[in-house]
């Protein structure tokens, strides 16, 4: 079947059952487009087609004869597909060109037709955001499912930034928690409405800083474009002036005037050199460009001023913003875990909750990993269990050493219907094996010596309690 008239003829088919997962994924009577952008040598089986609306899908196809030239057009604001068909010798080259794109558009991703690349040159495209590589021979099945799979990936991608969007809008300070709303009020008042205005972000890892930076872009009165992100430890020293002003030779547009009329969020800012930070400042005033950039850094204050210039260090006098550990704001600890459960509910499309032990418990944790630690557990914590109620038993130990030996006895109260007598030993058991293996950091040996039993005993006993797993080898 020549062309791609065999991937049309897929997503025709009303039977396909990944076609009616991406089409019930959907809003309703929404017509959304996949671009086929093929950069190559032009191939008969790739020739251009007119493809007709199928269901809430139309397909466009384009064909360029390089990258320089694709670079040059004006990207659709629809889901893109690009099929890179380059050889061996040009491949890193190429794919240089194309990765601050690739990094950049969330609706976009990219498939290389392998010209018998060697492994380092696929672990490079890796790095660079590459993960879809196929045989120049490849099966028709086989690249219908390909497309199918990124669609669906994208979709997935596009449904978490739709709910996270639409949690913003809920509340008037865009989804903001506790003390955050009061950052974000100082934030207003001292935004100014053109030009640039610098801010420092000071606090610990984990501490929500981009995050913050990401509400703070959000909630700017005047600012509506994009957010960018670089760190200046990760950018080499001999393309870091290229990275911030961009290249004219090669028309290339540097970090600092993409985020025109945006933000810019940077890390190890202070790790510029002095001349090079008052050629930023200089170079904003002079093409006249209004953006905020966002400074964010572990280190003191006291240290972070010393490593500025005298231009920006005056801007940002009455503009620093410190975030407080996560331990330090117990007020909003239950607003964060009850935040990030209604996410990853709509997310993963499950129902789930914690027992009151298990809340309990998060609520008296100190969370060293401050939010991030926080939400990565409730991530993980969504996609591990499939029932409904997460109890005590089901968190990491960390999380409940403390809690296991004073939860699992209390006041025993018969009542007047009685209760199993076999069943509460059972859990007097449990929770004392539990106290000697915590008290013992885990050693079954140790462990088994204070309960006078034989460690044969001791793993026969916890396999039985099922608490085997808790405490590995």
């Amino acid at each position: 079947m020549d062309d791609f008239n065999f991937l049309h003829n897929s997503f025709n088919s009303e039977t396909n059952p990944k076609f009616l997962l991406n089409k019930r994924s959907t809003k309703e009577n929404e017509k959304r487009n996949i671009n086929l952008f093929f950069i190559g040598e032009k191939k008969q089986r790739l020739e251009k087609r007119n493809f007709k609306i199928v269901g809430n899908w139309s397909l466009s196809y384009f064909h360029y004869d390089d990258v320089e030239s694709f670079l040059e057009i004006s990207l659709p604001n629809e889901l893109l597909i690009i099929i890179l068909d380059c050889p061996k010798k040009d491949f890193k080259n190429q794919i240089n060109k194309l990765k601050t794109l690739i990094k950049s558009n969330m609706k976009l991703d990219l498939i290389v037709i392998n010209r018998d690349y060697s492994i380092q040159e696929i672990a490079y495209g890796m790095k660079k955001g590459i993960y879809q590589f196929i045989e120049p021979s490849f099966k028709e099945k086989d690249f219908i499912n390909l497309i199918l799979g990124i669609i669906s990936k994208k979709l997935k991608e596009s449904e978490e930034k739709d709910y996270i969007k639409e949690e913003n809008q809920k509340k008037k300070f865009n989804g903001v928690i506790g003390k955050d709303k009061f950052l974000i009020e100082h934030f207003k008042s001292i935004e100014g409405n053109c030009g640039v205005n610098y801010f420092l972000i000071l606090g610990e890892k984990g501490v929500g800083k981009k995050k913050l930076v990401e509400l703070l872009h959000n909630e700017s009165t005047f600012f509506e474009g994009p957010i960018s992100h670089l760190n200046i430890n990760a950018v080499p020293k001999s393309i870091l002036n290229e990275t911030i002003f961009g290249n004219l030779s090669i028309k290339k547009r540097g970090i600092i005037q993409t985020s025109n009329k945006g933000s810019l969020c940077v890390d190890y800012f202070e790790n510029i050199d002095l001349i090079t930070q008052e050629k930023i400042d200089f170079y904003i005033r002079e093409n006249k460009l209004d953006l905020n950039i966002f400074i964010i850094s572990r280190d003191n204050q006291e240290e972070i001023m010393e490593k500025l210039c005298l231009e920006i260090r005056e801007k940002l006098k009455n503009n620093i913003i410190r975030q407080s550990l996560l331990k330090n704001r117990r007020e909003d600890l239950e607003t964060f875990i009850n935040f990030f459960v209604e996410k990853y509910k709509k997310i993963n499309r499950r129902y789930f909750f914690f027992s009151e032990d298990a809340l309990d418990s998060l609520l008296n944790y100190d969370w060293p990993g401050n939010i991030t630690e926080l939400e990565n557990l409730i991530e993980k914590l969504s996609v591990t269990f499939d029932k409904d109620k997460i109890l005590l038993e089901d968190l990491p130990f960390d999380l409940i050493r403390n809690e296991l030996p004073r939860k699992r006895i209390p006041y025993i109260d018969i009542g007047q219907e009685g209760f199993c007598l076999s069943e509460v030993i059972k859990e007097i058991e449990k929770s004392i094996i539990e106290q000697a293996l915590i008290k013992t950091d885990g050693n079954k040996n140790q462990a088994s010596k204070l309960l006078k039993i034989n460690r044969t005993t001791l793993i026969e006993k916890m396999k039985k309690r099922n608490i085997e797993n808790k405490f590995p080898n």
